[in-house]
């Protein structure tokens, strides 16, 4: 016997099953919603946070969000038509921020499943220039959230919210009204460990691109049309007789056949002339190797896929200016890499997941290992630094005239000398981890169990 529910129960059960969805990811978002919500338009917003305290300090963006419910007896496959009131897109179109919209379908409390539509300017444009005049609704595709992939609730929150600030009081422009442009940004948010590809390509995200003018202005595009999917190759990449690269990705545009290497590398042929654009993408240690191969290639004029000669490489500028710039970039990036070597840190988080915080942690960072930025009040002081992921202790040692930085949890035998006195006042020497706390064991991304065991192993105690 199919299962009876209210008009309030399956608003209920809706809202309950979006809030559901992103309790799951407590790291990044929380919903604030209402049930028996009375409210025409929205439902509550969702907050975006940069850490899982979900401090004031943490706080990073809101957006609104509307929830619908549908009780169903079988759930659909792929997307879902949903009508919406032309006079609320309308009122979402004057808000400015666009809003977030959920429909979700409904067997019983325990069986549901969620499908979104993005509803920010340059969509509800598009939307809105297709109604005629009097026109009282209109039916919108709406995409299925599917966990563990680009359409997941937490991809969707944070790409929805990313875009609703790059949107924000701006214009929405054809890319043919534009003159002077000097760069056009598709952003899309890719953890470690996914692939942009799947992300540009996935039949449930919506692709947004801006364009920034030579004067600093930016404008919205219209939404990227479907573009051919990625096929990526295994191939040798060299230049200069070094191996850079084991695969490449192929993929075709109105420029015709592009080829992707690494993350910041895109070439094309015109006419007997290889033209690359780059734009660095990706970690530290991708930017590191794009651009040394982009060196390699610009110095010799050429670089090799397999057996095939690449010839009359063109930068699209001059090559003496982006030689400079290439080799500027690469100091300043060989210099993070060392320093992250000197705390035996794999610094892994691709650069456009960094947060504002986290630069200005990395430039502290920077400052305290050349001796600058703090003022120890003590010979000797431990400095606690996080960026992304990672936890750095810092141990610091005043000088004549500043400190020196020392990684914590490298051999200090030679540095600190940690000791107590025994009852018969006798000087007895000790680890300096003997204070080191659980919190400091479990997290430090620089701790190294070998070096604590050493200076414990090579104390001369009675026990």
């Amino acid at each position: 016997m199919e299962l009876e529910l209210s008009t309030t129960d399956i608003e209920e059960f809706a809202v309950s099953a979006v809030k559901n969805e992103i309790q799951k990811h407590p790291e990044c978002l929380k919903a604030y919603l209402d049930q028996n919500d009375r409210t025409p338009m929205w439902d509550g917003f969702i907050s975006v946070y940069n850490n899982v305290k979900k401090r004031n300090k943490d706080w990073e963006y809101k957006f609104d969000i509307q929830i619908k419910g549908k009780k169903v007896k079988n759930f659909s496959k792929g997307k879902i038509k949903y009508s919406i009131d032309i006079n609320i897109l309308k009122n979402y179109q004057k808000a400015g921020t666009g809003t977030l919209f959920f429909v979700v379908q409904i067997i019983n409390s325990q069986e549901t499943k969620i499908f979104y539509k993005n509803l920010l300017p340059v969509d509800i444009k598009e939307i809105l220039d297709k109604t005629e005049e009097n026109q009282k609704s209109i039916s919108v595709l709406f995409s299925p959230i599917v966990e563990k992939s680009p359409s997941s609730i937490k991809h969707v929150c944070l790409h929805f919210a990313q875009n609703s600030k790059l949107q924000q009081g701006k214009t929405i422009k054809n890319i043919n009204e534009l003159k002077n442009i000097k760069d056009i940004e598709i952003p899309l948010i890719v953890n470690q460990n996914e692939n942009y590809e799947d992300f540009l390509f996935s039949e449930n995200v919506d692709i947004y691109s801006y364009a920034t003018l030579e004067d600093g202005q930016k404008f919205i595009l219209p939404k990227l049309e479907k573009i051919c999917k990625f096929q990526k190759k295994d191939a040798t990449v060299t230049a200069n007789g070094k191996i850079y690269y084991n695969t490449i990705t192929y993929f075709t545009n109105a420029t015709g056949t592009n080829i992707l290497i690494g993350k910041s590398v895109t070439c094309y042929k015109n006419a007997d002339t290889i033209n690359i654009d780059f734009k660095l993408h990706g970690n530290l240690y991708e930017r590191i190797n794009d651009i040394n191969f982009m060196l390699d290639t610009i110095y010799n004029n050429c670089f090799y896929i397999n057996d095939t000669k690449l010839l009359n490489i063109d930068m699209n500028n001059s090559k003496g200016k982006s030689i400079e710039n290439l080799k500027a970039e690469l100091e300043k990036l060989e210099k993070l890499k060392i320093l992250f070597e000197k705390y035996e840190i794999n610094f892994n988080t691709d650069f456009s997941l960094l947060t504002t915080e986290d630069w200005k942690n990395i430039r502290i960072f920077q400052q305290i290992n050349d001796g600058k930025y703090l003022k120890p009040n003590l010979d000797m002081e431990l400095y606690y630094i996080n960026i992304s992921k990672y936890k750095i202790i810092i141990l610091t040692q005043k000088n004549s005239t500043s400190f020196v930085a020392y990684n914590y949890f490298s051999n200090l035998k030679n540095i600190v000398r940690v000791f107590y006195f025994d009852e018969e006042q006798n000087e007895e020497s000790m680890s300096p981890y003997v204070n080191l706390s659980e919190e400091d064991l479990l997290t430090s991304s620089n701790f190294n169990a070998n070096v604590v065991k050493q200076s414990f192993q090579e104390l001369n105690l009675v026990l």
